[in-house]
């Protein structure tokens, strides 16, 4: 859900800088605090 104030970004669901390519199939929107959360677990290599 979007509410006032919400902001919408593009992820790269695999990362550009391990191979994913700038395509739809491998885009997703996601809020922006989902988005900060994502790109860390990518980095350090963790997710749920």
């Amino acid at each position: 859900m979007v509410t006032n104030g919400d902001y919408i970004e593009t992820d790269h669901i695999i990362p550009k800088y391990l191979g994913g390519k700038n395509i739809k199939s491998n885009k997703q929107l996601l809020h922006r605090h989902c988005h900060d959360l994502k790109t860390a677990q990518d980095l350090i290599g963790t997710h749920d």
